[in-house]
């Protein structure tokens, strides 16, 4: 019990309080072995929770400990390639050492150097755990065998387990499989002896095999001085080692250039190799026979030297053997001699070409202290900005007495041939890109022109740089314009002579047919001479040739005028005259248009009967139509218009003119009897009460031989149409024949208006035809409240 005093904020305290305090001790569960854990159990504050030693896990009841840890058999795996399939296995191990419920993981397949789908082919991609088992069902792999040489290739296997699954990844938990190869390669030498040419001091080899490799692959050679009869391999490791590479799917190695003692042989021996299937065949081995040692010969490098202006070629020479002091050779250009071997344009030093720094006196140096038993001399070519074919010089070794007789000699390659090719370049070009001729002209001239680029500016200029005769063959070609009808073909041969711009000119005879045409169209083509191409490039060698026709023709109307009466079915008939002759068919169509007769009310055109055409050659068109329509109506004579107008889509490239391009038709009329009509309102004004209909009578007198119609209209005065009145009847219509008098009503609805206090007006009109009289034309229209 626990007893206290309260105080109060002026100091003074209360009665005594007491409370009595209940202290209860925490049980552990644990300790009393309370708990259902498996294994460990961890005491909390009024509870415990359940936990698992190390390398077992907590099941999803929060007391059992799972102890099963998934792994494979064994972490690497070695297959043949020649396996048609393998297996391997999950398994679990620690706590109870088999699954207890039936579970599913799945696989992964990584590759390392072994592809998927190239070298392998999984079968399955999930493992099954039945429930108290000690393995899981077999991981299958097809193994593919590529029937190629490789190295050893190899895949990782490894799997994840599926959330929920009461199991842990354990070791190994991958597996490394290594794939075999068991395919063989055999390589060799392609011979196992050659003979070495004198003065040769490089040698390139290689080996071969007649298997599909599909690694690439390094082998070493090794090449020792012997004396070509015995095989003292034990020595190879003292000679100069070479490595060659088979590249993928080769069959033939890289090169391995040998130099060349000058000794009596040298031997070249293959390095076992060290990888599994690769095999060596026969040769093995091969002998390079060296000439016995003699004189030294000095050879050009190469026989033909090639160089463009602007640039300089570099001339090499060399000794057959390796040097032993320093000694000069000259070099000398030697003059044409007219022979078919240098009977070519001559080079000409300085203008052509110079002489190097390094031709000291006309010779070049050999020194054996550069380790080297060769030498060069570097000539710079001149762009003297010419045109010209290729020049040539001939440079040749010159050895003195006293060299001799040391046995340094020139060789068979002491004469070299050096060409300059030409650097310049020219276009060839019509002069214009497209010609246009006229019938009349009867003649055609062209030409060709040299250009060259002014590669500032990036524009072509007429240039004369050139020292050669170029001659270019021009020739014609059909397009819409025809041999023997337009123009006369041709093939003729011009010619740049050296410095011209421009070439002789060719003539090509243009035919006037005197016939009314479109323009047509042949073409003019050239082609570079042969030998010339690298020298000459095109820039239009093909132009079009338009001719444009010279002729016209005139079109117009066989009359000036036409008259007709009106009747049933009446057509005017209209035929077009040409002067002139077209190759074309020629449209014209004759368009009406009003005078004081109206369109579909006198006449109409139906926009086909009305067009006329003049054939090809023609020169009279068909038969245009317009029709004139019989209205039954008494009036005066009317007239309308008919104006030609040329089709531009199928004549735009003809030239046509109509000097007489437009006529009048006179309409006379065929419906007046000679007895006088009048047509007038029976009252002028009349009234009508809002709301109602009101009936105007209209009075027709004088005998009529046709059908009358007159025309209404109603015009406001202070009545709204619409909203006051609305008129019905537009349009009469008298069709007593004979009869000397007729009425015809028209009839007007008077709208009603709660607002109306006073009568409103309107008017109504009668419109009668020409010819038709009319006192009473108006009548006016009162509408009553």
């Amino acid at each position: 019990m626990l007893c206290y005093y309260a105080m109060d904020s002026n100091g003074l305290t209360s009665n005594q309080s007491c409370v009595t305090l209940v202290v209860q001790r925490d049980v552990d569960e644990c300790t009393l072995l309370l708990d259902d854990c498996t294994q460990v159990c961890i005491n909390t504050i009024g509870s415990y929770e359940c936990g698992c030693r190390e390398g077992y896990k907590l099941h999803s009841d929060g007391r059992t400990c799972v102890g099963v840890l998934l792994h494979f058999e064994t972490s690497q795996r070695t297959v043949k390639e020649d396996s048609v399939y393998f297996i391997v296995y999950l398994v679990p191990t620690l706590g109870h050492g088999k699954v207890l419920n039936n579970l599913t993981v799945n696989l992964l397949y990584l590759d390392n150097t072994a592809e998927l789908g190239i070298d392998y082919q999984p079968v399955d991609y999930v493992a099954h755990f039945t429930a108290n088992t000690t393995k899981s069902s077999p991981i299958r792999i097809n193994i593919i065998d590529d029937n190629g040489w490789e190295e050893s290739e190899t895949f990782i296997i490894s799997f994840t387990i599926p959330d929920g699954v009461d199991a842990l990844k354990g070791e190994p938990e991958e597996a490394i499989i290594t794939i075999l190869d068991n395919d063989e390669i055999v390589v060799h030498f392609p011979t196992d002896q050659v003979n070495i040419e004198p003065g040769v001091s490089l040698h390139a080899l290689h080996l071969v095999t007649k298997q599909s490799i599909l690694t690439p692959y390094n082998l070493t050679l090794s090449c020792i001085v012997t004396d070509g009869i015995s095989d003292e391999w034990n020595n190879c490791n003292a000679g100069i080692e070479h490595n060659v590479t088979f590249l993928k799917h080769a069959t033939t190695s890289s090169e391995a250039i040998v130099y060349i003692p000058p000794v009596k042989c040298l031997t070249c021996v293959i390095w076992p190799p060290k990888l599994r299937g690769v095999k060596l065949g026969f040769p093995t081995i091969i002998h390079l026979h060296v000439p016995i040692y003699g004189p030294t010969f000095i050879n050009f490098d190469h026989q033909h030297y090639y160089g463009k202006e602007g640039e300089s070629v570099v001339i090499g020479l060399h000794a057959s053997q390796p040097i032993l002091r320093k000694f000069r050779v000259a070099v000398s250009v030697l003059k044409f001699n007219g022979t078919d071997t240098h009977s070519r344009a001559e080079a000409l030093s300085g203008a052509d070409y110079e002489l190097p720094s390094n031709v000291s006196g006309g010779s070049v140096r050999f020194d054996p202290s550069l380790g080297l038993n060769s030498t060069y001399l570097e000539l710079f070519l001149n762009d003297d900005g010419v045109i010209e074919s290729t020049e040539y010089f001939v440079l040749t070794i010159t050895i003195d007495n006293y060299l001799q007789s040391l046995r340094i000699l020139p060789g068979p390659h002491d004469e070299t041939i050096v060409a300059i090719e030409d650097n310049n370049s020219l276009l060839l070009s019509f002069q214009y890109a497209r010609y246009i001729v006229n019938e009349y002209d009867q003649r055609l001239t062209v030409r060709l022109e040299v250009l060259q680029v002014d590669s500032v500016y990036r524009r072509y200029y007429v240039s004369a740089m050139h020292s050669i005769q170029i001659t270019v063959t021009i020739r014609t070609r059909e397009d819409s314009a025809k041999n023997g009808t337009e123009f006369i073909e041709k093939t003729e041969r011009v010619r740049f002579f050296p410095g011209d711009q421009y070439s002789t000119e060719m003539n090509i005879s243009i035919l006037d047919d005197h016939v009314a045409e479109p323009k047509e169209m042949f073409y003019l083509h050239f082609e570079i001479p042969k030998g010339l191409e690298p020298k000459i490039k095109l820039l239009n060698n093909q132009v079009p040739v338009v001719i444009e026709d010279d002729e016209r023709v005139e079109v117009w109307f066989d009359q000036n005028s036409f008259v007709m009466t009106e009747g049933a079915g009446v057509m005017l008939m209209v035929q077009l005259t040409m002067n002139g002759i077209s190759s074309l068919p020629i449209s014209v169509t004759v368009k009406p248009s009003d005078g004081t007769a109206t369109e579909f009310l006198d006449y109409f055109a139906d926009g086909v009967e009305n067009v006329a055409i003049f054939e090809p050659y023609a020169t009279v068109s068909n038969v245009a139509i317009i029709h004139i329509i019989n209205d039954n109506i008494p009036e005066e004579t009317e007239f309308f218009y008919l104006t030609l107008e040329i089709h531009n889509d199928t004549n735009k490239d003809l030239n046509i003119v109509t000097p007489n391009a437009t006529t009048s038709v006179t309409v006379m009329d065929d419906d007046w009897n000679g007895t006088t009509v009048s047509v007038d309102f029976e009252l002028t004004v009349l009234s009508g009460r809002e709301g109602t209909l009101l009936n105007v009578t209209v009075v027709r007198k004088g005998r009529l031989s046709a059908i009358l119609g007159v025309p209404v209209t109603a015009h406001s005065i202070t009545a709204v149409p619409s909203a006051d009145y609305s008129l019905l009847t537009t349009f009469i219509i008298f069709s007593s024949l004979g009869s000397m008098e007729e009425k015809q009503y028209v009839m007007v609805k008077l709208q009603r208006d709660s607002n109306r206090e006073e009568p409103e007006l309107f008017l109504l009109y009668l419109h009668p035809p020409p010819g038709v009289q009319s006192t009473k034309q108006q009548a006016i229209i009162r509408i009553l409240p």
